[in-house]
């Protein structure tokens, strides 16, 4: 990754964090971000090995994991960077934003159940592999390897689950955490801004049959048979195909209720 693709995965991830929580802005934690890393850099004195590095974040400056991953703000750089816990993906995106300043940049991994960090251009014969809810631990690829294995089911997919992403993969798994705890909370307003924000990176049109349902749920029938329409549309054979086009009836007749008479 280059640091221009860091900067788009900070910048991207408080515009996210932003939508949610509309006082934030982003310049200041950015500001927050310089500052700490200026911190870090002279609390490391010169000893610029990421072991140094991991010992100043976690013990130094005293980040770690959350207690409530359900809690949104464990996922919100902002937040991480207000509290010092974070999620597994909280915490990889502060890592990548201090090493970014610090010439020492960490690549993300997203591993089957949650993000790792590689170091970049290590000097060690194997890459090398940390946990962040860990404090940095190292871990062996070899053994990454067998763990992806037994959930991905065939080497090509765990060789790969071993491989740094860009920043659209960290954002989309930022954001699908961010829908799963909006769904467990009944948030059909960040539920849609997500889905929203899902369909612009990806693309894929069941993200528009999400939003169309968060929108049918605040009552915006319009925007839902909008978006129910343009996914039957590109999913005719969708497996769910029957139940959003019962949901898209629901909504026309939502519709037909709230028109009047002409």
């Amino acid at each position: 990754m280059t640091p221009v693709e860091y900067r788009t995965i900070e910048q991207q991830a408080l515009g996210i964090a932003a939508e949610s929580n509309p006082p934030l802005r982003v310049e200041v934690v950015v500001s927050h971000l310089d500052a700490l890393a200026e911190r870090v850099r002279e609390w490391m004195g010169g000893d610029d090995t990421i072991a140094n590095f991991f010992d100043a974040i976690y013990n130094e400056f005293g980040f770690g994991p959350a207690n409530d991953y359900d809690d949104p703000g464990s996922n919100h750089l902002h937040q991480v960077l207000r509290t010092g816990k974070g999620s597994p993906i909280g915490l990889t995106l502060l890592l990548l934003s201090l090493s970014s300043r610090l010439g020492m940049r960490l690549e993300p991994i997203a591993f089957p159940g949650h993000f790792l960090v590689r170091v970049r251009d290590s000097d060690a014969a194997d890459p090398i592999y940390a946990d962040p809810l860990t404090g940095g631990r190292p871990l062996q690829r070899e053994r990454l390897f067998q763990l992806a294995y037994e959930v991905m089911g065939d080497a090509r997919s765990a060789d790969h689950a071993l491989e740094p992403v860009g920043p659209a993969t960290v954002l989309v798994r930022l954001l699908l955490n961010l829908r799963r705890i909006s769904r467990k909370r009944g948030d059909h307003i960040r539920g849609m801004l997500i889905s929203d924000r899902l369909f612009e990176l990806t693309t894929a049109p069941f993200h528009l049959a999400d939003r169309g349902a968060h929108a049918l749920a605040l009552g915006a029938a319009h925007a839902a048979v909008a978006d129910f329409d343009a996914y039957l549309l590109a999913h005719p054979t969708a497996h769910d195909h029957a139940r959003v086009k019962r949901v898209r009836d629901r909504a026309h007749a939502l519709l037909a209720t709230t028109a009047g008479p002409n």
